[in-house]
């Protein structure tokens, strides 16, 4: 993350919740999609300052590379209720620009 954005850290989780991308994608059956949403910061890794970064609501998908030889290598990205997708930056599915750094499960009143 970039350093001027290092004070957000302490507000957003960084491990990407895996353990719930169990619901396979009809589309796509290499990809599982996670069951909850999430406030996730994304930050623009090209640029510094100008929209550089974003908060958006996003669910967490995991993608297996079964084309690049990677041995069945599990990717991270995050895709919001319109179908756009975001990379994570841990293990990126797109290599984009654009990239969620934390995130914060939302949780229901009723949870709590």
């Amino acid at each position: 993350m970039n350093k001027n954005f290092d004070f957000l850290k302490q507000y957003f989780n960084n491990e990407f919740p895996e353990n719930e991308c169990i619901i396979q994608n009809e589309q796509e059956s290499d990809v599982f999609d996670g069951c909850n949403w999430y406030v996730c910061l994304i930050i623009n890794r090209k640029l510094i300052f100008d929209e550089a970064i974003e908060i958006k609501i996003l669910k967490p998908y995991m993608a297996i590379d079964a084309y690049n030889d990677n041995n069945g290598k599990m990717f991270y990205g995050w895709i919001d209720k319109w179908g756009n997708v975001y990379d994570d930056f841990q293990r990126p599915v797109h290599d984009d620009n654009w990239q969620v750094v934390g995130y914060r499960k939302i949780v229901d009143d009723k949870e709590e």
